[in-house]
């Protein structure tokens, strides 16, 4: 939904009394830049549900005392969408462009480099622990404080699902219940504060002196509490396209340098699981949208992991 010039004019004249709209540029239709009559320039994020605002909030609270990372500070918000009848978030200006619009112009090392950066940041942002695993605003009855917990009962959920819409055979079903029920023992005792999909249009980008680097992180009403094999796969995922491969590459680099727990680097070994619980994950939205071709599309993929995987254990 648009917002209209009057309603932007109202979120900036209640968050700042005295001061107004100049000027407002739609970048999406849930996303605009905001200049105001005092010189000062914002960003406000608009959103479907309270949810999404509120998460958006509860993540970057977290993450305002980290004033050296590219990340927006919170300004202003109504996660009820009173004012405007939508809720809102508004963020300090973070300036760059999005690596889906600017990657033909950066070469390999270019984004090697970047890579690089985007793992010591993301390694930064998963030192902030999360009280509990899951949606960052879970009620109190719905909180789980284990991974374990965590991961068995999304896993019985999405295959109960997948099993419901007849898209998995019931024999793998049961040989992933069992699988994940005997050998998933996570090592980390602690949930880590997620981006939640972080992907290239939510990476923005800056040139300086003919050299590009990571400007801004957004999209943070996605954010979720796991762990960073979560986020390494989801975001590998994102990129797998042949155009990031320097991307993956630094990332990976980057984010291994910054520590020496085997369980947080992005190893495959240590993502396997993760890997089978994304597929699983994306194999159920396939069928809740009845979308036949992805769905025969994860149906392959995840057969095909799943039977080197079984291989390789009688071998």
């Amino acid at each position: 939904m648009t917002l209209s010039h009057e309603q932007l004019n109202t979120i900036v004249a209640r968050a700042f009394p005295g001061d107004w709209l100049e000027e407002a540029i739609e970048i999406t239709k849930e996303h605009y830049a905001i200049d105001m009559a005092s010189g000062e320039r914002m960003h406000l994020y608009s959103y479907d549900t309270s949810e999404q605002a509120e998460t958006a909030i509860a993540a970057l609270r977290q993450l305002r005392s980290e004033i050296d990372l590219p990340i927006p500070q919170l300004q202003s918000a109504d996660v009820k969408g009173k004012k405007v009848g939508r809720p809102y978030v508004m963020l300090s200006l973070v300036t760059g462009e999005p690596l889906t619009q600017v990657v033909a112009q950066l070469n390999e090392e270019q984004l090697y480099t970047i890579g690089q950066q985007l793992g010591e940041t993301m390694h930064r942002i998963h030192r902030l622990a999360w009280q509990h695993y899951g949606d960052l605003k879970a009620d109190n009855g719905d909180l789980i404080d284990d991974e374990r917990t965590y991961v068995l009962a999304q896993l019985d959920r999405d295959l109960t699902e997948c099993e419901q819409l007849n898209i998995i055979p019931v024999d793998t079903s049961q040989e992933l219940r069992i699988w994940f029920e005997n050998d998933f023992q996570p090592v980390g005792q602690q949930a880590a504060l997620l981006h939640g999909n972080l992907q290239p249009a939510n990476l923005l980008m800056r040139q300086t002196d003919g050299r590009w680097s990571l400007s801004g992180i957004i999209g943070w009403e996605h954010a979720i509490a796991w762990c960073p094999a979560w986020e390494h796969v989801t975001f590998l995922s994102a990129i797998a396209d042949s155009r990031f491969f320097s991307l993956r590459v630094g990332y990976g680099n980057g984010y291994d340098q910054q520590t020496q727990r085997a369980y947080e680097q992005v190893r495959e070994p240590v993502m396997i699981p993760y890997r089978l619980l994304w597929m699983i994950q994306h194999l159920c939205q396939a069928g809740q949208q009845n979308d036949r071709e992805t769905i025969t599309f994860y149906q392959i993929t995840l057969q095909r992991m799943w039977r080197a995987m079984t291989d390789e254990i009688k071998h």
